[in-house]
């Protein structure tokens, strides 16, 4: 019978792989079976972060008016479809410091009936809550200092006759892994 022969006199076990690879290997498998599109989230309550407080560039126009949101305490924006309206979400820089992704997109949490224009993209509204994503990406102009990103506005037109409920804002990242 043949033994066996390991290169530069090594035994079987010292070619094993220790703890610390193990670990390393592990980690990367599992984070290259996960979906390549991180779903990363930004500041929760973002819609109270931009339109909170007295002093605010959210603005509403025709049948629309601030509201609560999902909580007493929180914003939320309504148009009753009595006349045409327009909500305009401005979220400032601020709103998003500490969430430096490169790339990202953001959510709307609405409820309605009929069809708006969404970020200049028209949008059949679901009947029952849901986080619809405007049309529209973003990017800082440095991904570490994302103080550096430029306002944004949101435009929601709403025509005669619709109904709309925005409840919140939230900003999910656009990064894609590279397995």
């Amino acid at each position: 019978m043949v033994k066996p022969s390991f290169p530069l006199g090594r035994s079987r076990s010292s070619r094993a792989l220790g703890p610390f690879h193990f670990a390393a290997l592990a980690f990367a498998l599992f984070a290259c079976m996960q979906d390549p599109k991180l779903e990363l989230q930004g500041p929760v309550r973002l819609l109270d972060r931009a339109c909170g407080g007295a002093t605010t560039e959210c603005t509403v126009t025709g049948a629309a008016h601030r509201t609560t949101g999902l909580t007493a305490d929180s914003v939320g924006y309504q148009a009753d479809g009595s006349t045409e309206a327009t909500i305009t979400i401005v979220i400032p820089p601020q709103s998003i410091n500490g969430y430096y992704y490169d790339a990202f997109h953001f959510e709307l949490l609405v409820s309605g009936h009929g069809d708006a224009t969404i970020a200049d993209t028209p949008r059949t509204l679901p009947p029952d809550y849901a986080w619809i994503k405007v049309d529209s990406s973003y990017a800082t102009s440095d991904p570490v200092r994302a103080e550096m990103t430029p306002k944004t506005s949101i435009v929601i037109k709403v025509p005669q006759g619709t109904t709309l409920n925005v409840l919140d804002v939230r900003m999910i990242s656009d990064h894609t892994s590279g397995c």
